[in-house]
C-alpha cells in the first residue's frame, strides 16, 4: 500500500480544496453495480499493483455511488497523475525505437504463401433474418452499448492530459506521432500510430505483458491502417477506409507479406474473425474471405454503407448508415 499513500498524499492538497464536477467513468470501462466501498477498495489494490487504468476505472465508479467523498476524488486525482507519468516515461522510450519498412504491396490480390489456420475448414453460409431500416440509436448511442464488445481502447489526448484507459506501458505517442487506435484482443494489443488522428502508417504489436512483438512501416502501402487483429500468429489489416480499401496478412515480427485481398472488400470500422473465414465489408456489401488465402467466397448485398460488424453466438450485426442487419451464421 505504500505506493498508494504516497501518491494520495501528493494529490490531497489541490484536490481537496478545488471542488469540481464528479468524473464520470470511462466510457469503455462502464460502472460496476458494486457499492462505492467495494470499487473504492478494488481502486486500492490496482494502484498499489501499479494497474492506474484499473485503478481510475474503479475509483471513478466509487465516486459516481458517492460523489461527495473527498478520499475517493483524491484517489482518482492520482491515479490519473500515476497513469500519464507511467503513459510520459513509455512514450519517451518508446520514441527511440525504429519500425521495420515494408515495401509497397502488390497492385492486385497475391498470395504469397498461404496463412495458418488453426480452425477446420468449413463452408460458412450467411443468412438475413432481420433488417432495420426504421428510426435506429445514433451512433454515439449504439457506440456506447457496444463499447465492451469491439474491445477498442480509449486513445489518450495528451494536449488535454487525458489519460484514457490504456495500461500504463502503453505510449500515447511515437516521436510526434499520435496514438490513433489501439485495439484490445488478448493476448494481443494492435496500436497504430499517425501524424494526426486520420488514420495510422504505422503499426505496433503487443504480446503478453504489453511485450513488442513487432512494429511496422506500413508508409509504402499509400493507405492507413483502419482495424488490425492478430489470428493464429498473423496480423490482418485493413489498408484503407474507402470502397478500394482491402486486407493484408503480414507476419506481425518481420512484416513479410502472406496475402492481399481483391481492393474494394473492407471500408467498415472492423472485421469479424470467424473459425477459417474473414467477414468484412464496404457499400452495398458483406463478403466472406478465406482467411488462408484472402480470397473472396461469397458476397451478401446489404442496405447503405457499413460501419460496425459484430457477432454474438451464431448471430452477424451489421450497422450501417442506412440500416441495422442482422444474419445467421451456419
Amino acid at each position: 500500500m505504500r505506493r498508494a499513500l504516497v501518491l494520495l498524499l501528493l494529490s490531497l492538497g489541490t484536490a481537496a480544496c478545488r471542488p469540481r464536477e464528479p468524473a464520470p467513468a470511462p466510457p469503455s470501462q462502464p460502472a460496476a453495480p458494486d457499492s462505492a466501498a467495494a470499487q473504492r477498495a478494488r481502486g486500492l489494490t490496482a494502484l498499489d499493483a501499479g494497474e492506474y487504468h484499473v485503478a481510475r476505472a474503479a475509483f471513478a465508479a466509487s465516486l459516481a455511488a458517492a460523489p461527495d467523498n473527498l478520499a475517493t476524488r483524491a484517489l482518482l486525482d492520482a491515479a490519473t497523475q500515476a497513469l500519464l507519468a507511467s503513459q510520459s516515461a513509455a512514450a519517451e522510450a518508446f520514441a527511440r525505437v525504429r519500425p521495420t519498412v515494408l515495401p509497397a504491396p502488390p497492385a492486385r490480390a497475391t498470395v504469397v504463401r498461404e496463412a495458418p489456420v488453426s480452425a477446420r475448414p468449413t463452408t460458412l453460409k450467411l443468412v438475413q433474418v432481420h433488417v432495420d431500416a426504421g428510426p435506429r440509436p445514433d451512433d454515439a448511442t449504439w457506440l456506447r452499448d457496444h463499447a465492451a464488445e469491439l474491445l477498442e481502447l480509449e486513445v489518450p489526448n495528451p494536449m488535454r492530459g487525458e489519460p484514457g484507459n490504456l495500461p500504463p506501458g502503453v505510449a500515447p505517442l511515437w516521436g510526434t506521432h499520435v496514438l490513433v487506435q489501439a485495439i484490445s484482443r488478448p493476448p494481443h494489443t494492435i496500436l497504430s500510430y499517425g501524424p494526426d488522428y486520420r488514420g495510422g502508417r504505422f503499426v505496433a504489436v503487443l504480446g503478453r505483458g504489453d511485450r513488442r512483438l513487432g512494429f511496422l512501416d506500413l508508409t509504402a502501402f499509400e493507405r492507413p491502417a483502419t482495424w488490425a487483429e492478430v489470428a493464429d500468429g498473423v496480423l490482418l489489416v485493413t489498408l484503407g477506409d474507402d470502397d478500394a480499401a482491402y486486407v493484408a496478412a503480414l507476419e506481425p515480427t518481420t512484416g513479410a507479406l502472406l496475402w492481399r485481398s481483391e481492393p474494394g472488400v473492407a471500408s467498415a470500422a472492423n472485421f469479424i474473425v470467424h473459425g477459417a473465414h474473414l467477414l468484412t465489408a464496404r457499400d452495398g456489401a458483406l463478403f466472406v474471405l478465406d482467411r488462408r488465402t484472402g480470397a473472396t467466397l461469397a458476397t451478401h448485398p446489404i442496405l447503405g454503407s457499413p460501419q460496425y460488424l459484430l457477432v454474438r453466438g451464431r448471430r452477424l450485426a451489421v450497422r450501417t448508415d442506412a440500416a441495422d442487419h442482422e444474419f445467421e451464421l451456419r
